[in-house]
């Protein structure tokens, strides 16, 4: 692991240089103080991201323990499916060579007034306790220790008024799969960008943004799932450093802020989120995203 971990050490120096790379803005000791509507803002971008119903890291987090089927994913902790859709144009294939098995599918829901579409595109290496691949991962499952994860979905969701477009990629390393263990351990980074275009009846656009977040994972442990509790909010502890920079348009005028922080993942369903600069603590609900009380 120490050379993964150097591995992740720079390009999470690098991405965090582009970032700042790209805005010649003030650090965020001299900016404006944060107005309600941006902390509104940046907990939607930063709840949608981590959540499981928004395709977030948590989603993330359920197809990196799933097993891959014939036909789709069968997964380890408690589903719920419904408010994502399932698993359309579902194509796998293994290359003995390198270890990698390859999954695309696409994820869409159709309602009235409401439309969203995600295209998802995984590798997994899953290799047992001497390093070995295991090629048959549903059959061998008790052989695998590490899974090497990487993975990228992008899709929009569509309203009336309002269109919102994502991407979020994730490159993990997943630890102590296998029965010898109680807990899991998951290292890596995962890089969210997005749009948001809100329009007016004549259907042109009077406010939109866009952002670049960085998500930074820091000892996460994993319970396995058992009689007793097999939802994943309620099994993953740890913390997440996080990086966004986030531009807006109003009124014909554009604005840029950046901010950082941590999310802390407790297990009891919802990540203390902190913003630096801010006294307020947050809660968000993993599994949907939304904020909850505030201290």
């Amino acid at each position: 692991m120490k050379h993964l971990k150097h591995f992740y050490a720079v390009i999470i120096a690098v991405m965090l240089y582009s970032m700042s790379a790209c805005s010649n803005q003030p650090t965020q000791a001299d900016e404006p103080e944060s107005s309600a509507e941006e902390v509104e803002m940046l907990l939607t971008i930063v709840g949608n991201a981590i959540s499981d119903q928004h395709e977030g890291l948590l989603s993330g987090i359920m197809d990196l323990t799933a097993q891959p089927g014939e036909d789709g994913l069968n997964y380890l902790f408690r589903t719920h499916g419904e408010g994502r859709g399932g698993h359309d144009n579902f194509v796998r294939t293994y290359n003995p060579e390198t270890g990698e098995h390859s999954i695309r599918f696409r994820r869409g829901v159709d309602r009235p007034n409401f439309r969203s579409m995600v295209r998802t595109q995984l590798s997994y290496i899953f290799q047992d306790a001497d390093g070995g691949f295991v090629a048959r991962p549903a059959q061998d499952a008790g052989l695998i220790e590490t899974i090497t994860f990487s993975g990228t979905r992008d899709g929009f969701t569509e309203g009336p008024v309002r269109r919102s477009q994502f991407e979020r990629t994730a490159n993990w390393v997943l630890e102590g799969f296998g029965p010898g263990s109680d807990a899991m351990q998951l290292g890596g980074i995962q890089q969210n960008k997005g749009s948001l275009r809100i329009t007016n009846r004549e259907g042109e656009s009077v406010a939109g943004r866009q952002y670049n977040m960085l998500f930074s994972l820091n000892d996460i442990q994993i319970q396995k799932p058992d009689a007793s509790e097999d939802r994943l909010p309620f099994l993953v502890t740890g913390e997440i450093d996080y990086e966004i920079t986030i531009r807006t348009l109003r009124d014909g005028e554009v604005s840029t802020r950046e901010f950082g922080g941590t999310l802390e993942l407790d297990g009891n369903g919802q990540a203390l989120m902190r913003v630096t600069g801010l006294s307020q603590v947050f809660r968000l609900y993993l599994q949907t995203g939304e904020p909850a009380e505030r201290s």
